[in-house]
């Protein structure tokens, strides 16, 4: 066996160098170049606004294989790049500091990634946080999530790196590192840190990406169920309202001579949030009123007429009841109020009002007793003025709800905005009556999960770290020892020098090499029989596969394309026409009176009829752009793509005209049949949906359908 001298396979060379010589600072460039690339170019969104970058892939690399000197300059100028894509300067200093201690590290034996782990737990997280926590007022879930996101963002890089090491030649790493041999038991660690830690970091990041994403949609989902949920109920409430005015006002109006006072006081004690209930002349006086429980004065309301409120004056030229947007009135003690108004008309003149009036206060008690604790909300009318808000809100009733659209690191799918300094996520409503419902809710409902996740996937890494660094150092002895024994107990033999140099992993390893040779081209061998005997078994599974969507994709009978067959190739079509603006049209075709044909000539000769009908059409439309297709029973369905409009329509007109000449023979019978169609043509407007244009075509073919038969029906759009 040829004997190596590890000692001498990474000779240092003894010449001094100017530290940054030519070819140096040639290398460093062309790495930075690659890594700030990368950073711009390839980085991958995560979640919210972080990004995981792969520069750092490039600056370890050329650390492994350059040299401290080289990587110098790749990590100044990718994490360059990075600290501006991300808005963050201190990733300079963070993934210079990382490719430092990286290489100290290593210069003292230990492996690339955990050299990168011990850095990043030690150094990097401690770090970020406190240089973030020292200089910017941002949340401590948004610091956590930050800081654990760059650490494993570098743990995948560092790792993509030490994969790539392992398929290098030996020769290739930089001679400071990995002199000798490694000990197995860091061998051990290294690998189980590479194939099992990483890969399960890696799925639990994607499920955590998976549970974030499904959980801002359940959010935006309640949120959106909660704001319709409320609108309705204020919907239902305030019609409610509106029509107990209204059937006072129809009682007044059917039976003049009516009691006034029972029945304004049934009103207002039957309608919870009715403050008053006045009834008035033509002029605006009003005649009787009823405060009730509702008002703490005894004797009605102060003022006796209304006559001069914008109300009044539009309930004369209004023949329905309506809602009133909010206003301050002096009978209510300058309190902002809605009124419910109903004109009362007699004999089709105007004889005076219905009016009930709503505090805001009791629209807030009705909402606060309506919606969950959990939620806030702020109501609008449609002057943008606030007529209702949670009680924990400071904001005046009448003001201005100003807000500004807030940007939130962490959550994207979910609007979120900002205002006296906090921040909500929130979807709007609206009701009959033009008002805007906001409806907020704390971001901690999304982040809250999020802390959780990371802190779960922080907690299990150093478990996995902790168990893996145990399970190496008991098994280093044990696998060691039968390792050793195997090697000694096989004849000794001699290799290319070649196989030595690939195989220098480790001591034991060098010994074993040999005999493992064999075994290798053995089942090389195998592993390529093999290898086509499953080449080509997928070959002919491919080409079953290909036979069988075919088969799914056509009608049997005219050899068309099915429904299923039909919509995939014409949405796809049909998107691309959107897409450019290109004149296209969709036929719809039904054989006329088919049931009659198949009741009288049997479904033989049917088929027949269906068949020639199919012939015809492909006769008309052999462009490669003509989609034709069976879409069940007697009907056909026909997509043409460009040409002008007109076009499409001469086109189905021929194939009309050839059908009413054909003449089928069945028995000593000459057998006619006619077509109807349908056509909606799209030439300028290009933003329907696909289904709306399937059903616009659908209602021209019923249309010919009802005028008759045996005609053409268009729409252009």
């Amino acid at each position: 066996m040829i004997k190596t001298d590890f000692s001498h396979t990474h000779k240092l060379e003894n010449d001094k160098k100017p530290f940054f010589a030519l070819p140096t600072v040639l290398y460093g460039l062309n790495f930075g170049v690659l890594g700030g690339m990368s950073n711009a170019f390839l980085s991958i969104n995560y979640f919210g606004d972080f990004n995981l970058y792969f520069g750092q892939i490039f600056v370890l690399f050329c650390l492994v294989t350059r040299g401290l000197n080289t990587a110098i300059i790749t990590v100044l100028f990718a994490s360059t790049v990075t600290a501006i894509y991300a808005n963050d300067p201190y990733l300079i200093a963070i993934y210079s500091l990382e490719m430092l201690f990286v290489h100290v590290c290593m210069r003292k034996g230990y492996f690339l990634f955990e050299s990168a782990m011990a850095y990043w737990l030690l150094i990097g997280i401690p770090l970020f946080l406190c240089l973030h926590a020292l200089t910017s007022f941002v949340s401590a879930e948004l610091l956590f999530i930050s800081g654990v996101t760059r650490a494993l963002n570098g743990l995948i890089c560092v790792s993509v790196v030490a994969i790539c090491c392992w398929f290098l030649p030996s020769h290739f790493i930089h001679g400071k590192y990995y002199s000798t041999p490694p000990k197995l038991s860091s061998l051990i660690y290294s690998l189980c840190m590479l194939t099992v830690t990483l890969p399960a970091m890696v799925i639990s990041l994607f499920f955590i990406w998976q549970s974030t994403t499904h959980n801002e949609q359940v959010v935006l989902r309640e949120l959106k169920n909660t704001a319709s949920q409320i609108a309705a109920l204020n919907n239902i409430e305030l019609e409610r309202h509106l029509n107990s005015v209204q059937t006072v006002s129809t009682i007044l109006q059917n039976d003049p001579n009516a009691k006034l006072q029972p029945l304004i006081a049934a009103t207002a004690k039957n309608y919870d949030l009715l403050k008053s209930v006045v009834v008035t002349n033509s002029y605006g006086k009003i005649l009787r009123s009823e405060p009730g429980r509702y008002d703490a004065r005894s004797k009605g309301l102060k003022f006796t007429s209304i006559q001069t409120r914008n109300y009044f004056s539009d309930a004369r030229i209004s023949p329905n009841a309506f809602i009133t947007d909010a206003l301050v009135d002096k009978g209510f003690g300058d309190k902002a109020i809605i009124c419910f108004v109903a004109p009362i008309t007699f004999n089709s003149a105007f004889n005076g009002v219905v009016l009930g009036a709503m505090t805001l206060d009791q629209l807030i008690v009705f909402n606060n007793k309506n919606i969950d604790k959990e939620y806030l909300y702020v109501i609008t009318d449609s002057k943008g003025r606030i007529i209702a808000r949670s009680d924990s809100l400071d904001m005046p009733l009448l003001s201005n709800f100003d807000y500004t659209p807030h940007n939130d690191p962490l959550i994207t799918r979910v609007p979120s905005l900002k205002f006296n300094q906090s921040v909500y996520l929130y979807q709007d409503s609206q009701t009959k009556s033009g008002w805007t419902i906001t409806l907020m809710i704390s971001p901690h409902k999304v982040t809250s999960v999020l802390v959780d996740y990371f802190f779960f996937l922080m907690i299990a890494t150093f478990f996995v770290l902790s168990t893996f660094a145990f399970i190496a150092r008991s098994l280093s002895h044990k696998i060691t020892k039968p390792l050793v024994d195997i090697a000694e107990n096989f004849p000794n033999a001699e290799f290319h020098p070649q196989i030595i140099r690939e195989s220098q992993v480790s001591s034991e390893m060098v010994k074993l090499t040999h005999k493992l040779i064999d075994s290798h081209e053995v089942m090389s061998n195998f592993h390529q029989q093999l290898s086509d005997q499953v080449h080509n078994k997928t070959k002919q599974l491919k080409q079953l596969n290909r036979e069988l969507y075919s088969i799914a994709q056509k009608d049997s009978l005219t050899q068309l394309l099915n429904r299923a067959g039909f919509n995939r190739l014409a949405i796809s079509s049909y998107r691309n026409c959107v897409r450019n603006h290109i004149n296209m049209s969709l036929i719809f075709i039904d054989i006329d009176h088919f049931k009659a044909i198949n009741d009288t000539h049997g479904h033989p000769f049917g088929d027949k009829c269906i068949v020639a009908v199919a012939k015809t059409i492909q006769k008309h439309c052999k462009r490669d752009t003509d989609i034709l297709g069976r879409y069940g029973g007697e009907e056909f369905i026909i997509m043409i793509v460009g040409g002008e409009i007109k076009e499409h329509s001469d086109r189905v007109v021929l194939i009309k005209d050839e059908i009413e000449k054909l003449n089928l023979q069945h028995g000593s019978s000459n057998i006619k049949m006619t077509i109807s169609a349908g056509i909606c043509s799209l030439g300028t407007d290009f933003s329907i949906e696909y289904e709306d244009l399937l059903q616009l075509s659908d209602n021209q073919l019923y249309i010919s359908k009802r005028e008759g038969r045996n005609k053409i029906s268009s729409i252009v759009r």
